[in-house]
This record gives structure tokens, sequence and C-alpha cells, in this order.
């Protein structure tokens, strides 16, 4: 059977690993390395519900993938929208403990 990694946690990028590398390889860079089974069914119902809370901003949303979102902060200064990133991460944590990155940028790219 051939696998392959869908996430790397941050130490595991640290050594090299990344999704979509053949689990061979990743096993070759770091033999200790452990695989967690995938609960497809508990991903997609997390990422609905951080939706969900994100919708409760009554920004312009965007889901981007299972795992990320984009929110339109384009009224938003600099200081108020790390801000409102600092409370998203808190929010999500808060809800789901789990840990959360937020980038910030002047568009969609």
């Amino acid at each position: 059977m051939h696998t392959v990694v869908c996430a790397a946690s941050y130490a595991a990028k640290r050594l090299g690993i990344h999704s979509g590398m053949p689990s061979r390889e990743a096993f070759t860079i770091c033999p200790s390395l452990e695989f967690v089974p995938a609960d497809q069914s508990k991903y997609i119902w997390t990422s609905e519900q951080i939706f969900d809370l994100l919708k409760g901003y009554g920004l312009p949303l965007n889901y981007a993938s299972i795992d990320e979102f984009q929110l339109n902060l384009s009224g938003y200064s600099d200081k108020n929208a790390v801000s409102l990133g600092k409370e998203i991460k808190t929010q999500i944590y808060a809800n789901f403990n789990i840990t959360a990155s937020v980038g910030i940028a002047k568009n969609w790219l």
C-alpha cells in the first residue's frame, strides 16, 4: 500500500517532512515518526464548526479548504486586523482545543 503524509507537525516540518511526501521517505528522515490515523468525518465537522464561528463576525468569508478560511478585513486598520486575528485564534482554541495560525495580507493571494 502506498501512503503519504497528509499533514506534518511543525517539528516534522523542521526536519524536512511535508504533506504529500511518501511515508517511506518520511520514516527515513525520522525513524521515530508517528502516524496518527485520519478521522475525516471529525475533520469535516470541525472545519464546518470553525466556519460557523467565523461567520459570526459578519465579514465576507471564503472557505479556501478544510483547514483554511479567508476573511475580508478591508475596512480594518492593520492594528485592528491583528487584534481580530488574535481573537480568532483564542476563540478557536477555546472552542475546539486546537491551535490556529492567522495570516494577514492586503489581498487574497
